[in-house]
C-alpha cells in the first residue's frame, strides 16, 4: 500500500445463506492488519459499484521507500489534496447502496486504540515479571475493536471490505515498508434449508491469481469426477458467482479444519 493515506477494497460472494455471529467477548469479528500502516476498515452488504468505488479511481502505488517498486496488484485509491475518509464519505453518500449497506467497521477514537507507545524498559529490578522487560521504546500494534450491526445474508450476496492505510505521523521516521495485507475474519452461522461449510476466502495477491476457497471436504463430497455439495453439484450451488470471476477450491478435511480454528482461537485474546 501507498506510504501516504489511501483506500483499497476486496469483494466477495457469499456461497450459502447464514448470518455472522457478534460476540464482543470473543472478539468477533476479528480484523487484522500491520497497525503501523493501517487506520480503518469498512464492512459493507454491497458490491463496490453499487457504493460508488469504481476501478477507475485507483492508481498504481507510486510513493513506497528503499527502491520498493510496486507489483502489478499494488493499486489503491489515494485521494491526494482531500481527506481520505471524507472521500469515501462523499462518495458512499451518492451511491446506490448508501451508509444503510454498512455492517461493521473498526476506527479508532473515543479510547479505542491501534497503536499505543510503549517507554523502553531493562532487567533490572524495577521490572520484576519477565514480560515486562527489555522492551524496544516504540509504538506497538493492538487489536482494536470491531463493532457490527446485525449481518444475515443470502447465497450470492455480496460483501466488499474497504480499508484506510498509510503509515502513522508517529512513525514516518522510522523508514516503514508498507507490506500490508487487510483480514477481516468471521464466523457464520448456516440459515435455510442448506447447511454451509468452514471456509476461508483468500483474496488473489496478483491479477494473474484467482480468488481461492479452503472448504471443509465433509461439506464438498466427490462422486467420481465432480463435487457435489448435499447432492447439488457445485456448479450450481456457485451460479451466483459472476462468470467472470475466477476462484477454485482448495479442500480440507474437517479435522485439519478444525486444527486450524483452535490454533486461531489459542490467542491470549480468546483466553
Amino acid at each position: 500500500v501507498a506510504q501516504r493515506p489511501s483506500l483499497l477494497w476486496n469483494t466477495g460472494t457469499w456461497i450459502t445463506d447464514g448470518k455472522v455471529l457478534i460476540s464482543p467477548r470473543d472478539q468477533l469479528p476479528w480484523f487484522h492488519a500491520h497497525k503501523p500502516y493501517f487506520r480503518a476498515m469498512w464492512a459493507f452488504a454491497a458490491r463496490p459499484e453499487d457504493l460508488g468505488l469504481t476501478r477507475d479511481l485507483l492508481q498504481k502505488v507510486d510513493d513506497q521507500i528503499n527502491n520498493m517498486k510496486p507489483r502489478d496488484y499494488d493499486y489503491v485509491w489515494a485521494p491526494d489534496g482531500e481527506d481520505p475518509v471524507e472521500a469515501l464519505k462523499n462518495r458512499i453518500n451518492g451511491s446506490e447502496a448508501g451508509w444503510d449497506s454498512l455492517r461493521c467497521w473498526l476506527a479508532p477514537g473515543e479510547g479505542e486504540r491501534i497503536l499505543e507507545r510503549v517507554e523502553a524498559t531493562d532487567s533490572s529490578a524495577e521490572y520484576p515479571e519477565a514480560w515486562n522487560q527489555n522492551w524496544k521504546g516504540n509504538w506497538y500494534d493492538r487489536a482494536g475493536e470491531v463493532h457490527c450491526k446485525p449481518w444475515s445474508f443470502k447465497k450470492g450476496d455480496h460483501y466488499t471490505i474497504v480499508t484506510l492505510n498509510g503509515v502513522h505521523d508517529e512513525m514516518k521516521d522510522q523508514n516503514i515498508l508498507t507490506l500490508q495485507h487487510n483480514g477481516f475474519w468471521m464466523v457464520y452461522e448456516s440459515e435455510g434449508p442448506e447447511v454451509g461449510p468452514n471456509f476461508e476466502v483468500y483474496g488473489p495477491y496478483t491479477s494473474n491469481e484467482t480468488v481461492e476457497y479452503f472448504v471443509s471436504s465433509s461439506w464438498l463430497k466427490p462422486n467420481g469426477s465432480d463435487y457435489l455439495a448435499g447432492g447439488i453439484p457445485i456448479e450450481t450451488r456457485l451460479a451466483a458467482i459472476p462468470s467472470d470471476t475466477k476462484f477454485h477450491f482448495n479442500f480440507r478435511n474437517s479435522t485439519a479444519m478444525y486444527k486450524m480454528m483452535a490454533r486461531m482461537f489459542s490467542h491470549n485474546y480468546y483466553l
